[in-house]
């Protein structure tokens, strides 16, 4: 996961952590994605549904919609499937 992960960062803009502060700038159209390597139930359920109300998608690094895999990926729904493809490489 962490190798991805990583990889992921070299190609995107930022990698910096904002904690809940990337939700809110996902939610302004002012970030594009999320990315979590590690949390719960309660860390990812409700930052998901939030994000998906608003027309972007929730999955584990797996491209699974679960909410105990311990990975979280949201995104604005446009670029899911090409980050859930990045993370999978």
């Amino acid at each position: 996961k962490e190798k991805r992960l990583e990889k992921l960062c070299v190609h995107a803009a930022a990698s910096r952590g904002f904690g809940n502060l990337g939700f809110k700038l996902m939610l302004e159209g002012k970030l594009d994605i999320v990315i979590e390597s590690y949390g719960q139930l309660y860390d990812f359920a409700p930052t998901a549904l939030v994000v998906e109300e608003a027309g972007g998608n929730f999955t584990d690094f797996n491209g699974k919609k679960s909410y105990t895999n311990k990975s979280g990926v949201w995104t604005n729904g446009i670029l899911h499937k090409q980050v859930i493809n990045f993370l999978k490489d």
